[in-house]
């Protein structure tokens, strides 16, 4: 999940928005799991690589700061 939102959303047919954000359904798509595994797997990881919003999800945007991913949202 994380290198598909850092580094290569497009390469499995997702979109990011204007804010970086990916439809929940699509990436659950993508991944062949339901949402509400990506919805539980944010909620107890402890890492927080990962912010939901409504229906939507992202990697946040500190870790394009610091040169981890290899997408840029403008």
């Amino acid at each position: 999940m994380s290198y598909i939102l850092r580094h290569g959303p497009e390469k499995h047919g997702l979109t990011l928005d204007s804010q970086g954000f990916v439809s929940l359904g699509e990436l659950a798509g993508a991944l062949s799991v339901h949402v509400d595994d990506i919805r539980e797997l944010v909620k107890t990881s402890h890492k927080l690589r990962f912010e939901i919003s409504g229906e939507k999800i992202q990697s946040p945007i500190w870790p394009l700061s610091r040169g981890d991913a290899s997408i840029r949202v403008v």
